[in-house]
């Protein structure tokens, strides 16, 4: 048997720290969620150029894609804690 969590009544679930470990999960990282025959498939997803695209000003150097991917984590998460004007 899995893990078991609970959904709260906003629809969320805390993905218990087991799981987290072995999807190598940090704060911010996308998952995808398919239905299939019914089970929920959960799986990380990385981070694509397009998620990158419009972060960086023009570099005139070479970046690390490690560093790359670590300023675009910190951006997205800065965007996710500003206010949405509605």
């Amino acid at each position: 048997m899995g893990v078991l969590t609970s959904v709260s009544p906003e629809g969320q679930v805390t993905l218990p720290k087991s799981v987290r470990d072995e999807l190598r999960l940090e704060p911010f990282d996308r998952l995808e969620i398919r239905v299939i025959d019914g089970e929920a498939r959960l799986r990380k997803v990385d981070l694509t150029l397009a998620d990158l695209e419009g972060i960086f000003p023009a570099l005139d150097r070479d970046i690390d894609p490690d560093e790359a991917i670590r300023i675009a984590k910190e951006e997205r998460a800065a965007r996710w804690r500003e206010p949405v004007d509605e």
